[in-house]
């Protein structure tokens, strides 16, 4: 697949191609914004792939993290179980950009007047080229020597990877993760705004250009202070903390990495799977047998608000939240709260551990919630279970503190 377009909304195919293959490349079209910044409404922050083609290949590279075609969903005869959860609200400002940035960095573009210090037309970036090299020993490592050089215009490839190199370099302090991406649509936004160019590859040789290049990183700079002062340091201490009802998901969507399980009791239909550990995919058999008690089991997420979370503050007292690996539900009503571990990871789960059953106590006691659960090890055949208001762990002797698990 290829076209010419450099910000497609709608991608049409018409001709009968044999193998039809998605990769970043071809996906890269349909994700870039078509006023090079984010809108409010995440729904306009997607691309759309609709096809009636049942041999669509997504290729092997990262472009398997960006299209999700999976979905399963939440099985018909699920009743709410209300369970309070809690969601810590993200200050990712304070490690990476948000899109406060762009409008800070055009404001201090302004004032620095960038537009009007760059040189439009910068002297071309060159790969330099030995010509008539004499090579004395081919057996040692030495500089090769030659009077004769070819100077090659970079190609858009280069220009490509040089100015990501770029954008990685300018994020400091902030992780270039995100923050790349950030600057990558401030800077495109100028040129749009200020200067009314939209393409891309001549955009990033107008900002490598030697002419220009110390303007830019002088203005993202400044701009990364300004964004300090008036975004970073208005953060509260802690992050905010939101209390809600919790239910299962609907639906959950996955990418094309995740693989479908045949799984009788998951409360999701179809199961789709990532990459479960040992202790997750033994925990999820013993849940499946078909002699016990069990409903359905959900296994939960992590990171979004979508599930499930109990508030806890790790051994340095910050405020986190601990998304445990299953829900259980039983024929007598009773809602299991599982976290499965094994050796040095059940020995660093203290807080965790605790704050879970501080949880369980107080839900039972004052909303007349039937929970129970704790962490969950693998030993012998067998698993064990704590749920400890004080948490131990010895590998070697798990002792009276650990009860033996059982569904039946």
């Amino acid at each position: 697949l290829g076209w010419d377009c450099p910000r497609a909304q709608i991608l049409v195919l018409f001709r009968d191609w044999k193998s039809i293959e998605f990769s970043i490349q071809t996906i890269g079209r349909i994700m870039r914004m078509p006023e090079f910044y984010h809108y409010d409404e995440n729904e306009l922050n997607r691309g759309f792939v609709f096809t009636n083609l049942s041999d669509v290949k997504i290729a092997e590279d990262i472009a398997k993290d960006y299209i999700t075609i999976h979905e399963a969903k939440r099985r018909d005869e699920y009743k709410e179980i209300k369970i309070n959860s809690s969601y810590l609200k993200r200050q990712r400002e304070k490690t990476r950009l948000s899109g406060e940035f762009s409008k800070i960095f055009l404001d201090v573009a302004k004032k620095d007047n960038l537009k009007d210090k760059i040189n439009k037309n910068p002297s071309d970036l060159v790969n330099t080229l030995i010509i008539d090299g004499r090579i004395v020993n081919l057996d040692k490592i030495q500089d090769v020597k030659s009077k004769n050089h070819l100077e090659v215009k970079k190609t858009a490839r280069e220009l490509q990877y040089h100015f990501d190199l770029f954008l990685r370099s300018v994020c400091t302090p902030y992780a270039p993760v995100r923050s790349s991406e950030i600057i990558r649509t401030s800077l495109y936004r100028f040129f749009a705004k200020e200067i009314v160019i939209d393409d891309y590859t001549e955009i990033q040789k107008i900002i490598l250009g030697t002419e220009n290049n110390q303007y830019f990183i002088d203005s993202l700079n400044n701009a990364k202070e300004v964004y300090d002062k008036e975004v970073v340091q208005k953060l509260k201490e802690e992050r905010e903390s939101e209390e809600y009802v919790w239910e299962v998901p609907e639906s959950v969507m996955y990418n094309s990495r995740a693989k479908e399980v045949d799984y009788k009791k998951s409360v999701m239909k179809p199961h789709f799977t990532k990459a479960e550990s040992t202790p997750e995919k033994d925990f999820i058999g013993f849940l499946e047998k078909s002699d016990n008690d069990v409903v359905w089991w959900y296994k939960n997420g992590e990171g979004e608000k979508k599930y499930f979370s109990v508030k806890y503050r790790d051994s340095k007292k910050v405020p986190r939240g601990f998304y445990v690996d299953f829900i259980v539900l039983t024929k007598d009503g009773k809602i299991g709260l599982f976290d499965t571990k094994a050796g040095r990871t059940a020995e660093d789960s203290k807080q965790k551990a605790e704050a879970l059953q501080k949880y369980i106590k107080e839900q039972n006691e004052k909303h007349n919630k039937k929970l129970w659960g704790g962490i969950v090890v693998p030993k012998n055949d067998s698993f064990r279970y704590n749920s400890q208001e004080k948490y131990q762990f010895n590998e070697a002797n798990l002792g009276e503190d650990w009860d033996f698990l059982s569904f039946s």
